[in-house]
């Protein structure tokens, strides 16, 4: 018999618990591993709570993981340990609702059930609108755990960004790797004032900029091929990092290209501040859900 296990990363945003709600709702899971950060731990407790309300009044264990922003190897490690933990059953269904979840969670997440070959389902949740600020004072860029990617010293380097609304996280990855090509993938659509906030300026940097329409939110095959076709043709000139700073399923296609292409290594850039209250309610029509057989994630 086989357990269906959601794992969420908790958010203090509302999108973090009616998500969450709509996912035990559809994939009635036997067990819920809420993932959660030691930081930000009394902004998320009050969903943390309410999840746990939810999770009792319907019979489903549940249990959490706290991981700390300050120190990756240990998140890793710990988060390796609590997911071996719940994932007892080798037929093990997973959903895993990654939209208020660091990127740098979602891929080492994303790594462990790659590593076991489960099933998997993909959810993230739009919000509903955004305040007028996301997050602020970037924080030193950091290559992923177990997606570093493969570095030669004799190699310029070529940055692969998805933009989002934060420009100054681009501004530390450029200072930061001083890349001599920069691949922009900008994101489409006039959703939530997109066409007026996502308009990333890196035009001071001195660089070879290269600007491409990509849409954040289509996790397909075609929007990989499209990042594939861009990049691999570089492989042999550049070392390649690939930065998600849009919309969150956008760090599953880069997860996924690196399955694809080893040498490109995965870069989060955090933020030292966050606005509490940068999103209002819930899009519960243009969600994201991909299934991810075994082997393909």
């Amino acid at each position: 018999m086989s357990n269906k296990i959601l794992i969420v990363v908790a958010g203090w945003e509302e999108r973090c618990l009616l998500g969450c709600a709509n996912d035990i709702s559809q994939f009635s899971p036997d067990i819920v591993l809420i993932v959660y950060s030691k930081e930000y731990a009394s902004w998320t407790q009050q969903n943390r709570l309410l999840i746990k309300e939810i999770c009792l009044n319907k019979n489903i264990s549940v249990s959490d993981s706290s991981h700390s922003f300050c120190s990756p190897s240990e998140n890793f490690a710990t988060l390796n340990d609590e997911l071996s933990k719940v994932f007892t059953n080798s037929h093990s269904e997973v959903r895993f609702n990654a939209t208020t979840s660091p990127r740098d969670i979602i891929w080492s997440i994303l790594h462990f059930l790659n590593t076991k070959s489960i099933n998997t389902e993909f959810s993230y949740y739009r919000v509903g609108e955004y305040g007028e600020w996301l997050s602020r004072d970037a924080d030193t860029p950091r290559l992923a755990m177990k997606r570093s990617g493969i570095m030669y010293p004799d190699l310029q380097t070529c940055l692969l960004v998805l933009s989002g609304y934060d420009d100054q996280r681009l501004g530390q990855l450029i200072r930061k790797f001083e890349p001599r090509k920069v691949l922009v993938g900008v994101q489409t659509g006039e959703q939530l004032q997109n066409r007026e906030r996502n308009r990333p300026e890196i035009s001071d940097f001195g660089v070879n900029i290269e600007r491409f329409d990509f849409d954040c939110f289509d996790c397909s095959a075609e929007a990989l091929q499209l990042l594939l076709d861009r990049i691999n043709p570089l492989t042999d000139n550049y070392n390649l990092i690939a930065a998600s700073l849009g919309p969150k399923p956008s760090a599953l296609t880069l997860f996924r290209m690196t399955n694809i292409n080893a040498n490109i290594g995965l870069v989060y850039i955090p933020a030292k501040e966050y606005n509490k209250n940068y999103s209002r309610g819930i899009d519960l029509i243009n969600t994201t859900l991909v299934k991810l057989q075994r082997h393909t994630i």
